[in-house]
């Protein structure tokens, strides 16, 4: 019980940290440095292969996952009548990606071009599409918001397919039968919601303090990872695909705020924290080869952003774009579970991770 109050009470500095309106950095940023300096890096406090603050860290990776997902607008990303050109903007982009990562992967002897590939072509929309909230609408605007919700999207489905190790086939069918059940979920409620009966339920939930909509929330999200964990695909497709489902039916504000309660209350300071306690940032700066990884991550983040502009993108919003967190957040976690990272390269896709939202803070100032 120590343990965990003190990984709750060390994530109230993300908050902190993100105070200032011109210094403050992400909160989930500040969780993962403070997870740093109080884990494997630093004092040592925290023992991020504890069982039980591993199994809370893994419900707080799926809420995360769940939690970001059900923001993204699904109907409106693809009914958005720039969709093709933010489609082709991500469809170039590929291209730089993948020749960068097997150029990453040749020089610093990492077999994990298909992970660095995926990590460099996605997006953070939830992290941009709040930042940018309020910028003069035009339609390069809206290339750029689109793109960076598909990235997004198509970035978290690839990732665990390029996991080195992984079986393949069993991931793919994981993948989709836990997609497909996300799927029935999101046929289920909008049937409910169409005779009544779902609003009834929430109104019975509402008048007798039942907090029936989370509940039930919860029991379909840790079963659905329940299966995934059982295909041996990793939690964050379940928690993405019903966070999906969830925002297909329009998320309810009763529902989005139980869910803000439970998530950014406790499980994803506890998550971010003790990712950050499983970074080595001194086998970073001890290996040459791990620091030629950061930057090649960041710079190749860049330059397959940057493609956008062959296309009229403006540089402004193209170099914004290259923002990620969720990904990388993910491919670390991913990579120290299954053993495929080490804890000095899980800090150095992390050290990319930050170098790519600190030139999308820079970015911002300028649309302004």
């Amino acid at each position: 019980m120590l343990l965990i109050a003190l990984v709750l009470a060390a994530g109230l500095l993300g908050p902190l940290l993100s105070i200032s309106k011109r210094f403050g950095i992400p909160v989930a940023i500040g969780e993962i440095l403070v997870g740093v300096v109080i884990g494997a890096s630093g004092f040592h406090w925290v023992d991020a292969h504890d069982a039980t603050i591993k199994l809370l860290s893994q419900i707080g990776f799926a809420l995360v996952m769940m939690w970001s997902a059900s923001h993204i607008n699904v109907r409106e990303v693809f009914a958005s009548k720039v969709l093709g050109m933010a489609l082709r903007n991500v469809g170039i982009s590929l291209v730089p990606a993948v020749l960068a990562a097997y150029l990453i992967g040749s020089f610093t002897g990492f077999a994990l071009a298909p992970m660095f590939a995926v990590i460099m072509v996605s997006s953070s929309a939830a992290l941009l599409l709040p930042a940018f909230a309020g910028t003069a609408q035009s339609e390069k605007f809206a290339v750029f918001t689109t793109q960076v919700a598909i990235a997004d999207l198509l970035s978290i489905v690839a990732l665990p397919l390029s996991i080195k190790g992984a079986n393949f086939v069993s991931v793919l069918i994981g993948a989709v039968v836990v997609s497909a059940i996300a799927y029935v979920i999101y046929r289920l409620l909008k049937l409910l919601s169409a005779d009544g009966k779902w609003d009834e339920a929430r109104e019975v939930s509402k008048r007798r303090g039942f907090g029936l909509e989370l509940r039930l929330s919860l029991i379909i999200l840790l079963s659905l990872a329940g299966l995934a964990q059982w295909f041996g695909v990793t939690i964050m497709i379940a928690g993405f695909a019903f966070g999906l489902a969830i925002a297909a039916n329009g998320l309810h504000h009763r529902l989005d705020r139980q869910i803000f309660a439970v998530t950014e209350g406790f499980f994803a300071p506890l998550f971010f924290v003790v990712l950050g306690a499983q970074i080595d940032i001194r086998a970073l700066v001890s290996d040459p080869n791990l620091l030629l990884l950061a930057a090649a991550l960041f710079a190749g983040a860049l330059v397959t952003h940057l493609s956008g502009v062959l296309f009229k993108l403006p540089a402004k919003f193209a170099l914004a774009s290259a923002a990620q967190l969720g990904v990388p957040t993910a491919a670390i976690a991913i990579g120290q579970q299954t053993g495929v990272l080490s804890a000095g390269q899980a800090a150095a896709i992390m050290l990319a991770a930050l170098l790519t939202i600190g030139v999308t803070l820079v970015t911002r100032r300028q649309v302004d």
